[in-house]
Order: structure tokens, then sequence, then C-alpha cells
């Protein structure tokens, strides 16, 4: 919500208030943007219980029910969920909604009588946050579902799955019959996806998939319009609308086929609605287990980046994070902490591959010159023979030190260390690759010193 009309909806809001204490908290509100104000505002907003809370929740939806939602979550740690609400409806100015919602969520936490009381509201939102919020106490979500059982606003039960997955990863809490029990209700509340384009055969599509003859090669998007690309023979392809992916993905579900390229690029469109990107979600989470296990992982991290929870651990080869960019952020969204100290190192190194000239450092006869191709070989596998090249051309004895490893994967930098190693050639290196030479059975040492002996600049 652009600035100008978020604070005429918060004036109007207030302008509503007609008793001294709702003047009192609205006042309270307005000062969580001052610094100096915002300990004895919040104080005072807590103390009125369910009173500053209806003043907050008015305020945190007025910047958009979906971004609250995100909020609360991450509020929470429920990182999976925040990130599946589009984050593009950020508020320009004001944060005041955010700090509304922080608070609400804070206060939801710590008062269990107004977190349950808010169960039974009215208001779909307040359902929906109260929900949301018991999955990061101990013991609260069980008892939560309970009350919603008979749930029918799909704002509130679109919440019930991200929430049972986050109590299960928060506080190791299972309450999987009772989430799809109500899952199962908002797949029921909403109408099937149907595949009605106009020209197309469904029946004839999920034939040629089944068989393999068609096949999903990738998607396409031109301007707000996104389309799932099948190919039906070399010359012939079909473009299908997100609800026809859908639908023809149940359908090859029925018949034990289970193609992700129908569902999970629709969970990363953020132009898509929530409901067809949610939609598109809950099948690939629930099938996840039954894709190609080649891709499950790549897949799974798809997923998580798109927002959505996932029943499995990413992974990625922590050694060399080569484009495993995806995985990675995976990863750090599900709360590894060596994803987290993995990405630092990653972006240190990023650019790395091939080198991009980093034996040039070579030339530049600094110390700085010198520490920066030490670190990046030492600290980036891509890197390491570049900057070793760099290390011997400066004659600095470090690259000695990398010099076995730099020649066991020499990463496209063959030719620099082959050069630096004719023109910066010390007695020191000889006695090195001698040492390596008798120590193991490497080509690479053995073709460095035939290199430096054709090279006239080593004799022994």
């Amino acid at each position: 919500m652009r600035q100008p009309a978020l604070l005429f909806t918060l004036l109007c809001l207030s302008a509503a208030a007609h008793a001294a204490d709702d003047k009192a908290l609205w006042k309270a509100v307005f000062q969580l943007e001052d610094p100096e104000q915002q300990k004895s505002a919040a104080t005072l907003l807590r103390s009125n219980g369910a009173a500053g809370y209806d003043v907050l929740a008015k305020v945190a939806r007025a910047g958009g029910e979906h971004l609250a939602l995100s909020v609360s979550a991450v509020q929470v740690g429920c990182h999976m969920f925040g990130g599946r609400i589009s984050m593009a409806g950020r508020l320009e100015g004001s944060q005041l909604p955010l700090s509304a919602v922080k608070l609400a969520t804070e206060m939801l936490q710590e008062d269990r009588a107004l977190r349950e009381s808010l169960l039974g509201s009215e208001e779909p939102f307040d359902r929906a946050l109260a929900l949301m919020v018991s999955s990061s106490v101990p013991g609260a979500l069980p008892g939560a579902l309970k009350r919603l059982e008979n749930e029918k606003e799909a704002r509130v039960l679109s919440v019930v799955e991200p929430a049972s997955r986050c109590a299960a990863y928060r506080t190791g809490e299972r309450v999987n019959e009772d989430a799809q029990r109500l899952v199962r209700r908002m797949e029921g509340a909403t109408p099937n996806p149907r595949c009605d384009q106009a020209g197309f055969q469904a029946d004839a599509l999920v034939e040629g998939l089944a068989k393999g003859t068609y096949q999903i090669s990738g998607w396409g998007r031109s301007g707000d319009d996104f389309t799932v690309t099948m190919k039906r023979g070399p010359e012939q392809s079909t473009h299908l609308a997100p609800a026809c992916a859908i639908a023809l993905y149940d359908a090859l579900a029925k018949k034990g086929k289970y193609e992700p390229g129908l569902v999970v690029p629709l969970t990363q469109q953020h132009l898509l609605p929530m409901s067809t990107r949610d939609a598109a979600a809950r099948r690939a989470v629930r099938d996840l287990p039954k894709f190609p296990e080649a891709n499950r992982n790549r897949l799974a991290a798809d997923l998580v980046n798109a927002g959505y929870a996932v029943p499995v651990k990413v992974t990625y080869q922590g050694g060399d994070m080569f484009a495993q960019e995806n995985e990675l952020e995976a990863a750090a969204r599900q709360g590894s902490p060596q994803a987290l100290a993995d990405i630092d190192r990653f972006v240190f190194c990023r650019g790395t591959f091939g080198a991009h000239g980093l034996a040039m450092l070579g030339y530049v006869k600094t110390p700085d010159a010198a520490e920066t191709a030490y670190q990046l070989a030492q600290q980036c596998p891509r890197a390491l023979a570049a900057g070793t090249a760099a290390l011997l051309r400066l004659k600095d004895p470090r690259g000695l030190q990398l010099l076995n490893k730099a020649l066991e994967d020499t990463a496209f930098a063959e030719d620099d260390l082959y050069r630096a190693a004719i023109e910066a050639y010390t007695p020191a290196l000889g006695r090195e690759l001698h040492k390596l030479a008798d120590s193991k059975d490497g080509f690479r040492v053995k073709e460095m010193i035939q290199v430096l002996k054709t090279a006239g600049v080593m004799r022994d």
C-alpha cells in the first residue's frame, strides 16, 4: 500500500475511536515509530490485552493481511512460511503496520487466553494469526487445530499446513492427521482446476505425457501471461495456462505419474495469484518423495526458496558451492548453521569460476595483492590454481604450500601455473616439485617438472 493511502486508512481508523481509552491506545500505536516513546507505548498496548491487540490488528491489516501474516511468521521463527507471501508489497515510508504486527505477535505468544480467544474470532485474520503464533508455542497447536476443526475460510485454512510443519520444526510436535484433515477441506472447497483452453484436448495431452511421447520442456512468461511449455514432437509445442497445468498434473497423478515440471515452476511466479501458487505447492510438497530421486534435492530447494516447507532437508556440497546457490539458500532458509557460515565464503568467492584474471595479481608487486591471492586461493576451490599462480609469480612462499592441491585441479588455470613457474622459477620451487614427485604419482607434478626442464629453467 502506498504511504498516502496507508496514512489515510490509519487516520480513518483512529478517527473512529470514541472512548478516551481507545484514543490513548491509538496514540500509543503511532508512538511505536518514535524511538523515545516506543517502549512506553508498547507497554500500554500490552497492558490493555484484547483492546490493545484490536488496535494493533487494525493497523497491521491496513498494510495488507498477507504481508502481516508473513511478518508474523518470521517473527515466530517460521521462516519457511514467511517467504511464501510475496514481499513485493513492502510498505514504502511508514513501517507502522509491520511494527504493529510484530507487537501483536509477541502479545499472542505471551498471552494464552488472548491467543485462544482469537481462535473463535469472527475475523478470519485473527484466527489465522492466532493459528500461526500457536505453531511456535509448545503444546499450543494441537488445541488450536481442534478449535478450528469446522473452519471453512480459505485464508485460515491456507495457514494450517505451513503452521503444522513449523511446529514440527520448532517444537517437535506432530499434528499431521488434524492438519491434513483441514487441508483436504480447503482443497475440497476450492474448484478443481480445469484444462479448458480453446483447441485443447486434455485427455490427449494426459495420454501423451503418460506414455512419454509428450514432454514438459520449461515455461515462459510474457508480461503477466505465464505458461508451462509442453513439447509434442520436434516441431510442435503446447503452452499450458497455470490452471491447465495443475489439472494435467492431477490427471497424471491418478495414473501414477508425477511430473514436477507442471507444478513446481508455478510456485516461483510472484505475479500468479497466491491461490494458484499454493495449489501447485501443495501437490509438489505432497508428492516430493515420488519425484525422480536425481532431481529431488533441487526440486526441494526450489520449493523452499519459493517459501514452502518440505519434509526433507536440502543438501549441498560444501567443498565447492559453484552452481549450488539454490541449494545453499534453501539450506539456510531451513535453518542450517553450516549453510549460514558457508554463505560468507560463497559471497567472498563469487566470480572465481575460471579465475577471471586472478593470476594477474602476480604482476602487482604489493603485499595487498599477495594477501588477496592467498585468501582467494585458500578459501575458494575454483580460485586455488589461479591464486597459486599469482603467488608463485610473486615468489611468495605460500604459493609452495598450496602447489600440491593446485596441481590436483588446475580449474582452467593450468597455463597460468606453468607460465608463472617458468617466469618466476626459484630453487625452492624445484625442491618442492621433486619432493611431491617422490611422494606421489601425480601426473601434473611430473608434467610441470617436464615443462620447466623443457623451458631450460630447471636442470636437475
